[in-house]
């Protein structure tokens, strides 16, 4: 963009670096290293350093130094570069930032330049330059002025890449960057060799150090001369949340187009950031090398204010170029100025003065066709800040677009014809779209639409002056029918039904021609073909827009086959039965139905049933085309006859029983078996059976089906009782008795029994008893014994509830007593016990407790008691007031005469007036004698202090004042 900067001018008197030169004493502001292949293994190295203007003691290197690794980390070669003639030149801040908004900032940059010559070798080459270190004022990383930069690339083996060139950077990082702005900076490369660069946000590297600032120095390092270290090096480390992928912060994020290289993003922190940007060439698609750009990003409080319009393009002078080819010479300008907030245009008309506006988005009509100049002028309005761009508008109407066409259905090509007109130079150009995706620039083309509908195509036509005029147009497509039918089922002398199946747009006409000499005009006709054979049928669709589609298929018609499912059966209810279906084709598919009464082969020609009514079985046989075939069967199922059998079922032993035989009226013989009958026809018995034995009564009706019943006379035998053994137990528990022999029970006494009426009653009698149990089988009967033993319980006492201090101990006075002897004790919990297994065990708990006392007899029989052991907290310490050490043997020392609640003395001391420390001690019993250092003390008050260490590990402190009297 040319622009008319009115600020320029103030370059020189306000910018030089780094927001003051008193508080740097720091230089590195950033750099990088590239290289340039000029043939014969011989390589321009540039290694571009960027330095704050106003550090001291630390110019540009002269010389500079550049080390030569292999792939190995092998040092080959240290280059010392003189400075080149001319010095540093100063790098300008953005043109498009108010210089009078702008901190005092300066950065200076120098270019070292040398050729040397590096044969191929295996792995490639690294270039290295270390510098020491960077300005203390950063805040994005730690400690930056003990953090120096390495700048380095790589030439990559021939065998990767022979002769090759590195990505050099288009412009210069920008030096300043309004906080709170639109960022938008071009960091793109230029890569001679023309291979693909990936651009990244990435981490500066660190290098050189306190002891040698400036690697290959022969004053400045120690040793003199130390070469940098070989490859690779560690990264800054940055403070989060920053990072080498978001270094800047910010709302947006500042982030990096990865394909052109464009710096976008919203910086909102003020300060000094470390950035930097990695740039990586590939060739067919292997990475080869990257450059690192390392640079001191400065975010400050300034103001943006760019002049910009938009435009049909723009001039390689920058210059805005608007074309207009309408037919009012009316120009519609699109103001897209940034950091402005007001504006001023004027439109270059030279017929009149008034040709000027201060709207954001003016219009102008001009009188004639021709080129104007056009100036924007976007005023910040802060004072002496504002920016101008100059507009180029040519002027050339009238065009007119204009087409007709032809179209029919789908698939038929549309004839289109330009109608375009101008007045003024020729159309020289055509650009049709139409509506499906393709295009083209013929004039008068013919496309054809692969389906139907409303298309919109447009015309962009453009003249020899550089008119351009589009015109959109919609046209109508006729959509076509895509004609499909399915047809099912292929057998002869079935209706077979034709389905259409057509898509597309929906058919108004059918016609339908079946092969046979059969047709039809219906949309899904039926169709019988009375011969098998193969067919060919057409169907033929029409739409009401009389676009017109058909389609064959051929298919098979097969021959007949018959089903027979067999004669009709006669079954009694219950009985199982096989059909048998003919089975003229195995590989037929056979189904009877319905499933009712079918068990088995349901899908065979011989399945089994066993329907509990009569039914009718549906046999259909299928053949692999999917012709069928039916037939039935009809099942009669005939009842049981009723048979049952009445009598007396339980007898005792050498009684008789009677047996009657109950049957239905259409019987036609029956006969009994069991217990030693055969065939007996009488309707009633007398048996005398000796044992449990079953009778059966077999009948047989007029339907020769049958039916038998089975009766079981139970024999009762003498029996005999048995209660089962003796029992013991403790008072107060219980046991199951058991009875057995016979069918009824009856226990005596019923006192201490749950149900004395059941063979096995629970028993818990206070006292030892002797049962008797009575078992009958309402026939005979007999008695049995069993004798309950119960023994008593223990007497325990655990002893009256007592109350003790914490810390004191107490005698438990428990007791028991049992007549079986063999007694052993057990106190719970055993906390605070000395002995939980005696019977008076010595008590000290520390909280208030309950004691419970079990004993337990030689009989295994226990009881237990309690006692509540109540413990207070009392923490004291008795002293006397005063004391008399005159060695009469009565109060002649001080100390502690008695203590409660207190396990350990952890210091007493006595000092006297002054404050003076005469005696200390941590032993309850110890006296002081009234001395200090073997001089006794004159007589007057003392002060004492203890602390001391309570039973519940609490600390008690007490002090006050003894008297001394002699």
């Amino acid at each position: 963009m040319k622009q008319a900067r009115l600020f320029n001018c103030l370059y020189a008197a306000i910018f030089c670096l780094l927001w003051s030169p008193a508080i740097h004493a720091f230089h590195i502001v950033g750099g990088e290293l590239t290289y340039e292949c000029l043939g014969g293994s011989n390589y321009r190295l540039s290694l571009t350093v960027y330095r704050d203007c106003y550090s001291t003691g630390a110019p540009f290197d002269n010389p500079a130094y550049i080390f030569i690794f292999t792939a190995s980390g092998t040092l080959l070669n240290t280059l010392s570069i003189a400075m080149p003639p001319g010095g540093p030149q100063r790098v300008n801040p953005p043109d498009n930032i108010c210089l009078n908004t702008l901190p005092d900032v300066c950065v200076e940059t120098l270019t070292y330049t040398t050729i040397v010559n590096l044969p191929p070798i295996s792995g490639g080459y690294t270039l290295v330059y270390q510098r020491y270190s960077r300005n203390s004022t950063i805040v994005n990383i730690y400690n930056p002025d003990q953090t120096g930069s390495s700048y380095t690339t790589t030439i990559p083996p021939a065998t990767l890449a022979n002769c090759n060139n590195s990505p050099v950077f288009n412009s210069l990082p920008p030096i300043v960057i309004c906080a709170g702005e639109p960022l938008y900076v071009d960091q793109s490369a230029f890569d001679v060799d023309g291979d693909s660069l990936v651009y990244e946000l990435c981490a500066p590297l660190v290098g050189g150090s306190d002891a040698c600032p400036q690697p290959g120095d022969l004053f400045n390092c120690n040793p003199a001369g130390d070469p940098a270290p070989s490859p690779p090096y560690n990264t800054v480390d940055f403070i989060p949340p920053y990072s080498g992928t978001n270094p800047l912060g910010g709302s947006p994020p500042v982030t990096i187009n990865p394909q052109t290289g464009l710096l976008t993003g919203v910086p909102t922190t003020i300060g000094q950031f470390v950035v930097g940007i990695c740039v990586t060439e590939y060739r067919n698609g292997l990475p080869i090398n990257s450059i690192r750009r390392d640079f001191q990003f400065n975010v400050t409080n300034c103001q943006v204010v760019q002049a910009a319009v938009q435009s049909d393009n723009i001039t390689p002078q920058g210059d805005y170029i608007i074309t207009d080819c309408g037919q009012d010479f009316t120009v519609d300008f699109i103001n897209t100025s940034l950091g402005a907030s007001s504006y001023f245009w004027t439109f270059g008309d030279p017929t009149v003065t008034t040709d000027f506006s201060s709207l954001f988005n003016p219009s102008y009509t001009y009188p004639d066709t021709g080129q104007y100049v056009v100036t924007l002028v976007a005023d910040s309005g802060i004072p002496g800040c504002i920016d101008t761009a100059t507009i180029f508008v040519r002027i050339y109407p009238t065009l007119t677009n204009n087409f007709s066409y032809v179209a029919g259905c789908a698939y038929d090509p549309v004839v289109f014809t330009d109608l375009s007109t101008t007045t003024y130079g020729i159309i020289n150009a055509w650009s049709w779209s139409f509506g499906d995706g393709s295009s083209t620039t013929e004039q008068n083309p013919a496309h054809t639409y692969a389906d139907g509908g409303t298309k919109t195509v447009s015309l962009s036509t453009t003249t020899s002056l550089g008119c351009q005029l589009t015109i959109q147009q919609n046209i109508y497509v006729a959509p076509v029918p895509v004609a499909n039918f399915t047809a099912s089922p292929l057998c002869i002398n079935t209706p077979v039904q034709f389905t259409d199946i057509t898509s597309g747009a929906p058919p108004a006409l059918w016609q339908w021609n079946f092969g046979d000499g059969g047709t039809s005009g219906s949309q899904s006709p039926i169709h019988t073909y009375t011969n098998a054979g193969t067919y060919t049928v057409t169907l033929t669709v029409t739409t009401a827009e009389n676009c017109v589609d058909d389609w064959q298929n051929t298919f098979t018609i097969y021959p007949d086959f018959t089903a027979n499912a067999g004669p009709d059966t006669e079954i009694c209810a219950g009985d199982v039965v096989q059909l048998q279906a003919n089975a003229d084709f195995p590989w037929f598919i056979y189904q009877w139905s319905p499933p009712d009464g079918i068990l088995s082969g349901a899908n065979t020609a011989s399945p089994q049933i066993s329907p509990t009514s009569n039914i009718t079985y549906t046999l259909t046989i299928s053949d692999p085309n999917g012709c069928s075939r039916t037939d039935n069967l009809n099942v009669t199922v005939n009842p049981q006859p009723s048979v049952s059998i009445t009598g007396n079922n339980i007898v005792c032993l050498g009684d008789n029983a009677t047996l009657t035989a109950n049957i239905g009226a259409n019987i036609t013989n029956f006969t009994w078996t069991g217990g030693g009958l055969n065939n007996s026809t009488d309707a009633v018995l007398t048996v005398a059976p000796t044992d449990t034995t079953a009778y059966i009564l077999t009948v047989l009706d007029s339907n020769n089906c049958t039916n038998a019943d089975t009766f079981t006379v139970i024999v009762q035998f003498p029996i005999t009782a048995n209660a089962g053994g003796s029992a013991e137990f403790c008072a107060g528990q219980s046991v199951q008795l058991t009875a057995s022999g016979g069918i009824s029970y009856q226990w005596s006494p019923p006192l201490g029994l749950s149900n004395a009426g059941i063979a096995n009653p629970v028993a818990s009698p206070l006292n030892t008893t002797q049962y008797t149990v009575t078992v009958s089988n309402n026939c005979f009967s007999d008695t049995a014994s069993v004798l309950v033993i119960v023994n008593p319980l223990p007497v325990v006492n655990a002893g009256p509830d007592a109350t003790i201090n914490v810390g004191e101990t107490i005698t438990l006075s428990g007791s028991a007593q049992s007549s079986a002897g063999g007694l052993q004790y057990t106190w719970t919990p055993p906390d605070g016990l000395d002995d939980p297994a005696l019977l008076t065990p010595v008590a000290s708990p520390l909280a208030t407790t309950v004691y419970y006392l079990s004993a337990t007899d030689a009989n295994g029989c226990a009881a237990t008691d309690s006692l509540r052991l109540d413990v207070t907290n009392i923490f004291e310490v008795l002293l006397p007031n005063a004391f008399s050490p005159n060695k009469d043997g009565v109060n002649d020392g001080f100390g502690i005469v008695r203590s409660r609640g207190l396990k350990e003395l952890l210091e007493f001391r006595v000092y006297n007036r002054w404050g003076q420390l005469i005696f200390e001690t941590n032993d309850f019993t110890a006296r002081w004698d009234g001395n200090f250092k073997g001089v006794p003390q004159e007589l007057g008050v003392y002060v004492f202090y203890i602390k001391a260490l309570t039973f519940l590990d609490n600390e008690y402190v007490q002090q006050g004042n003894i008297t001394l009297i002699r």
